[in-house]
């Protein structure tokens, strides 16, 4: 048996259940981890990539997408994913990489949105849906304004 100690007095907070996913919207993020995982057994290759959001209220929070890059079983699921990185390389601005750490760190825009696995879950999900070069983003309807006062809300990456 190894020796381990530990006391609740040197941790804040308290556990809960599950953290809410991260709320639809724009933010600054960057990617801080890409990490291929394992080829399943049809010979599916995926990436698991994560985003730390870097201001606002929800900053330090982070989302994360499984992105398909090979698939020998499905060209539409391989495409989807091939076409998803192409949109992160752009809105990093890398034409192409050669690493996955090359990935990593570019400040950029990133719209999430919710989603629900397939197989039988009600969980919903956060996931990225699209990336931007940082402050290129589009408006969407929910950020042009304020629902009480009807006036201009600032875009996240505007709030101080």
């Amino acid at each position: 048996m190894s020796q381990f100690q530990f006391s609740t007095s040197t941790v804040q907070g308290e556990h809960s259940e599950s953290e809410t996913p991260l709320p639809k919207g724009t933010y600054n993020a960057a990617i801080t981890s890409v990490e291929p995982q394992k080829e399943n057994e049809k010979g599916t290759k995926q990436l698991l990539i994560t985003w730390t959001v870097a201001d606002g209220g929800h900053r330090g929070r982070t989302v994360r997408n499984y992105v398909t890059f090979h698939c020998p079983t499905s060209a539409d699921a391989q495409n989807i994913g091939l076409r998803f990185l192409k949109n992160i390389c752009q809105s990093i601005g890398k034409p192409a990489v050669s690493d996955t750490s090359d990935f990593l760190g570019v400040p950029h825009v990133i719209k999430v949105g919710t989603t629900k696995p397939k197989q039988g879950s009600n969980e919903v999900y956060a996931e990225v849906k699209m990336t931007y070069p940082k402050g290129s983003a589009p408006d969407t309807a929910e950020e042009k304004t304020t629902p009480a006062t009807g006036q201009p809300q600032p875009r996240p990456w505007e709030r101080k």
